[in-house]
């Protein structure tokens, strides 16, 4: 179940799950809905401001050297890495002799600052987050650098910044309204590497899109999340241009119907 919680929760979520350890949690996946909107009006969404708050304090902990690190806005003493992940990026970054990474929903750096010790020698490393557009002003106002800069769309990096090389949705695309929009606009940039991790689907030839409810206990809260069929998310990526690559297992599952993983993607082209 922990582990279960770390995959699916947004971030402010988890700082509650620390608060009440050794109480019984369940967290509840409502629904088979046949839209977004349909999910989103039995849902009661959450405190964004509260959201962000919480992941500036832990996040600004990781850059003062208090924490190794920090995910889902709890801090770590001990550094923890999620090595096929890393991988990844050391080999895209070895083959091209850079790595210039558009991190969609990357928060204020969570996924940087976690692995940025086994990426600082690549002599050329650009990495962009795109994110909300508070998280974005925060993000430039106390976590920016050279290597690391925050944005408010695709374009505003592209624009800034030129071609990424790679993408990463690291826990992200099962949350967003539009996830096949956002492959699109991907697939028009046609960006070399598509890297989806701590995905979680389902087998079967359509997606589920549910709403996810949080104890109260832990915090008033629900919102939509959708379990991507594997085999129709794949089908796409490949109409849009991209070939599978590779895929990785998740550690998590959903008593049985669900599971999690990460595929990488290469452009290939139509």
């Amino acid at each position: 179940m922990k582990r279960l919680i770390k995959s699916v929760l947004p971030p402010f979520l988890l700082v509650f799950i620390k608060k009440i350890l050794g109480k019984k949690v369940s967290i509840v996946f409502e629904g088979d809905y046949s839209e977004w909107n349909a999910a989103v009006e039995q849902s009661i969404g959450f405190d964004s401001d509260y959201i962000l708050s919480k992941v500036r304090s832990a996040a600004l902990k990781v850059k003062q050297g208090k924490a190794a690190f920090e995910r889902d806005a709890i801090v770590f003493n001990n550094p923890e890495y999620r090595w096929p992940l890393l991988s990844i990026l050391l080999y895209i970054a070895l083959l091209n002799r850079k790595l210039h990474l558009l991190d969609f929903g990357g928060s204020l750096g969570s996924c940087y600052f976690q692995h940025i010790k086994w990426l600082a020698s690549i002599q050329d490393l650009c990495w962009s987050i795109v994110e909300q557009k508070k998280f974005v002003e925060s993000g430039r106002r106390e976590f920016e650098s050279d290597q690391l800069r925050f944005y408010c769309s695709i374009d505003e990096c592209l624009e800034s910044r030129g071609e990424p090389n790679a993408v990463l949705f690291s826990s992200v695309l099962q949350y967003l309204e539009n996830p096949y929009k956002t492959l699109d606009e991907i697939a028009y940039h046609r960006i070399s590497y598509l890297i989806i991790d701590r995905l979680a689907l389902i087998n079967g030839s359509r997606d589920r899109i549910t709403v996810q409810h949080v104890p109260a206990s832990i915090y008033k809260a629900s919102y939509p999340a959708r379990f991507f069929s594997e085999d129709s998310l794949i089908e796409y990526c490949e109409k849009l241009g991209y070939e599978k690559l590779l895929d990785f297992k998740g550690d998590d599952r959903i008593n049985g119907w669900s599971y999690f993983k990460g595929i990488v993607f290469v452009w290939r082209g139509k």
